[in-house]
């Protein structure tokens, strides 16, 4: 990275610490501008961080039409991301990694299965990486598992031999380490499942820790959330 890149690019990272967003979706767009074609590494974590500012922008609209537009852009950036990224070795497989994680994030909440696609190739890529951390890889299954659940078919159920599975390796890492939000509806499915099985007369989710390991307040969000959609789904 050369050093006008690099002044940007950190003009770009204290503007957004400080919360002036359109300033800091400029400094990286110069940046990206500066960046040589070649360094593929670099523009593609500056195409992350223009979809991550994009994302901060969207949330402080205040009409769903121009969140959309925002919330479009972010999208675009983050696949710029992923093709830049595309056979960059090292730390780029990474960063592609988390460009899709954020792309199936996106999908997932705007209730779209293509996050299943996303988080599937994103778990992929951060398995692949040798050095990902634990918390990394286990957010990105919890992730797929939530994303899977979310849009069921006859051809692909979510196994709940696998969700245990993501279950015992979560239990395993803090939950600190992960994003309340992964928490919160990992959680929700994971108590889902379990009534499921109550309600069939077999239980092979162990989740008596699930409290512990979330803690007071996620466990609650957790519980709210399984408990809204169960209501819902059982209709009035």
């Amino acid at each position: 990275m050369d050093n006008t890149v690099a002044t940007m690019l950190g003009e770009g990272v204290r503007c957004e610490d400080r919360g002036r967003l359109r300033a800091a979706a400029r400094h990286y767009q110069r940046a990206l501008a500066a960046c040589p074609p070649d360094d593929r590494y670099t523009r593609g974590c500056l195409s992350i961080n223009l979809g991550r500012v994009a994302e901060k922008a969207a949330a402080t609209v205040a009409t769903f039409t121009k969140r959309l537009d925002v919330m479009q852009s972010a999208v675009s950036h983050y696949a710029e991301a992923a093709a830049e990224l595309a056979d960059v070795k090292g730390e780029g497989v990474l960063q592609r990694g988390w460009a899709f994680q954020h792309l199936g994030r996106i999908y997932l909440d705007h209730n779209l299965p293509g996050a299943i696609g996303y988080y599937r190739e994103s778990v992929r890529l951060l398995e692949s990486y040798p050095y990902t951390s634990r918390p990394e890889r286990v957010q990105a299954q919890m992730a797929l598992m939530v994303a899977v659940a979310s849009f069921p078919t006859d051809s692909e159920p979510l196994p709940t031999a696998d969700l245990n599975t993501v279950w015992q390796d979560a239990r395993l890492t803090s939950s600190r380490d992960i994003h309340p939000m992964v928490v919160t509806n990992f959680g929700s499915l994971l108590l889902s499942f379990a009534r499921v099985e109550r309600e069939h007369g077999f239980a092979s989710l162990d989740i008596d820790g699930l409290e512990a390991w979330a803690g007071p307040t996620l466990y609650r969000a957790a519980y709210d959330l399984y408990r809204n959609a169960y209501e819902s789904d059982a209709g009035p």
